[in-house]
């Protein structure tokens, strides 16, 4: 378990090596939605925090930028990724300024959307679509008032017409919604 500021931080929020985790197949998540769709890619995780997830990107793409909103985990990362061969991006908590249009293959996000407002979860994905290539995918954890574990734990309420609205105002394509995957919300898989 890390320690940053006095919080802990744990797989309370789902262990990537587990396909019976609490909240969800975790391993399918690693095994058929990551892991396949970053080698030699540039992909971009969006809330990195101490690098559950990079561990398994670093070693397969091409290039990694991971994003979080304080530069202080950094050491948490480095303590974590033997390869240190990753960009760090500070975000503001709703933008992707600093990263460049159509650069990027494939982004990530798990567990950290999920108290963010329904504007700034907007807004991102507005960012996701500028800054992803012609081929880019994205698979991305939102919370959805569809799952009682979502309601329960308080996550912002977003229903799947919010999302779907969302994803085609912007433009995204072969959009599939999966909430077999993970009980706490819903896994969005699209493309631009």
């Amino acid at each position: 378990m890390l320690k940053r500021n006095s919080l802990e931080y744990s797989y309370s929020w789902g262990d990537p090596e587990k396909s019976d985790d609490i909240l969800g197949n975790y391993l399918k998540i690693k095994d058929d939605f990551l892991l396949p769709n970053i080698k030699e890619k540039v992909v971009l995780e969006l809330g990195c925090l101490d690098g559950k997830w990079s561990q398994y990107i670093l070693p397969n793409a091409k290039e990694a930028i991971l994003v979080d909103l304080n530069k202080s985990i950094i050491p948490l990362l480095d303590k974590r990724l033997k390869n240190k061969n990753y960009i760090f991006y500070e975000t503001k908590g709703f933008e992707l300024e600093g990263i460049a249009n159509n650069s990027v293959d494939f982004i990530f996000s798990m567990d950290t959307l999920v108290r963010v407002k329904k504007k700034f979860i907007k807004k991102y994905f507005i960012e996701f679509e500028r800054i992803m290539n012609s081929n880019g995918k994205l698979v991305v954890h939102l919370p959805c008032n569809k799952s009682k574990v979502s309601r329960d734990r308080g996550f912002t309420n977003l229903s799947e017409q919010e999302i779907m609205s969302i994803l085609k105002g912007i433009g995204f394509k072969n959009i599939l919604l999966d909430y077999n995957t993970i009980v706490h919300g819903v896994l969005v898989l699209a493309n631009v």
